[in-house]
């Protein structure tokens, strides 16, 4: 069996078990960007414009459906959604699939690279934590503490060309223990910017799925992270950057996928990274006792000026 055939059988697996999977945006067959984009406009424009007027969505729909999204089209990546789930009472952070309905009740994310590796992204949030599976199930060659998944978020999404002190990268080393946290701000360029910093609560960590993964049964690498919301703040919108490496080969993958990188100890600049979005806006939720403290507080609040009304309009 050789080594093409092998490659094709994989992706049509994922293919078959993933099918909201997608390649990379600038397939060969397509013309990336789109030939309506003008280069000199913000690709974002014609995203905003294809969901604000129906008229357009009608015709780009109608006229350019070899694209499978107007994302495609004009070359940028689909955000990643991430919404609320009760994930704290499925997860077991071992930094693999633990069971089969470990991570189902969280969002789902799937890029495919040409080369034919694959990286699975689920994601979700309860209370004070935002949790992250990076499954790279195209790697089967489990090397401990050289390969490694990062994740990095900033806050608000503000696109900053040098990473400030609201943006975090997460690193996990494979059945290493020890998380590193790094923090935009520092004065480095070599660095990127970041400065290693201590955070107790976050978990990172990777060892290897196998018969329980819902993607692949085959054992590869997988990453578990735990960020706590209140280090890198609450917001309906984060800039998001998702790397993998993997030491076997030295290749190194990240979404957004457009992305290309000196070495693979790179942080690229936030105004490079992609977007979470929290479509339901549940990511700035409140925490349960304070939300009491606010519906108590409101209803004193309601209370005391309607009875401070009732003696005004007595006293008048």
């Amino acid at each position: 069996m050789n080594k093409m055939y092998l490659k094709l059988s994989f992706i049509a697996l994922i293919l078959t078990l993933s099918p909201n999977f997608s390649f990379a945006e600038n397939d060969e067959e397509l013309k990336i960007p789109a030939p309506f984009v003008d280069e000199l406009k913000d690709p974002q424009s014609y995203v905003d414009k294809y969901y604000a007027e129906p008229d357009y969505r009608k015709w780009f729909d109608e006229n350019y459906p070899e694209y499978s999204s107007i994302y495609q089209a004009v070359d940028l990546e689909k955000p990643v959604f991430i919404t609320l789930s009760d994930i704290e009472k499925r997860i077991i952070l071992d930094g693999k699939w633990t069971d089969d309905v470990e991570w189902k009740t969280s969002s789902y994310d799937g890029w495919l690279f040409h080369d034919g590796s694959g990286v699975i992204l689920r994601s979700a949030h309860q209370n004070n934590n935002i949790y992250f599976l990076v499954d790279f199930i195209s790697d089967r060659t489990i090397d401990t503490n050289t390969d490694r998944a990062m994740i990095c978020l900033e806050g608000n999404n503000e696109k900053n060309i040098v990473a400030q002190k609201n943006a975090y990268c997460f690193i996990a080393n494979m059945n290493g223990n020890n998380p590193l946290v790094l923090q935009g701000g520092g004065v480095s360029h070599l660095s990127g910017n970041f400065n290693p910093i201590y955070v107790e609560d976050v978990v990172a960590i990777g060892t290897t799925s196998d018969f329980k993964d819902r993607y692949s049964q085959i054992p590869h690498t997988t990453y578990e992270f735990k960020i706590p919301i209140d280090l890198v703040g609450r917001y309906s919108e984060y800039g998001l950057y998702v790397f993998v490496y993997e030491s076997d080969t030295g290749k190194s993958y990240s979404w957004p996928r457009n992305i290309e990188l000196e070495n693979n100890f790179t942080i690229p600049s936030p105004s490079e990274w992609g977007v979470m979005i929290s479509p339901d806006k549940t990511l700035p939720e409140f925490e349960f006792p304070l939300l009491l403290s606010v519906i108590s507080f409101l209803t004193i609040l309601y209370f005391s000026k309607k009875k401070s009304s009732g003696l005004l309009m007595r006293n008048y």
